[in-house]
């Protein structure tokens, strides 16, 4: 499945990415939605955005986990910013973790 381009996204999808930007500035926490995740909302710590084969990814934790996920942003279906904060981890960084794994590619996402 070929991921739209930004020209391409629809108003929901340009809404994700409102809602990731602003839960990014201010260390909120985000309910998303996306059928990839199997779950019908799903309370995530976002981490940062990369852009990996021509897909903007979101890197995110899962509320309560230490595994770092990524994400393409066209596959979340609706995100809201929650009022819960959280404490970014201190060790992460985006380029570093992307640099550690090249192998991801937005078709395994």
């Amino acid at each position: 499945m070929a991921l739209p381009t930004i020209r391409e996204w629809s108003d929901e999808q340009r809404q994700v990415l409102n809602a990731v930007h602003t839960a990014l500035l201010h260390n909120r926490m985000l309910k998303i939605s996306s059928q990839v995740l199997q779950q019908e909302k799903a309370l995530i710590e976002p981490l940062g955005l990369s852009v990996q084969c021509d897909a903007l990814l979101l890197l995110f934790r899962l509320s309560g986990q230490h595994t770092i996920r990524t994400l393409a942003l066209p596959l979340i279906d609706e995100a809201s910013v929650s009022t819960f904060s959280f404490t970014y981890p201190t060790d992460f960084n985006v380029e570093r973790f992307m640099r550690e794994h090249a192998e991801i590619r937005a078709s395994q996402i």
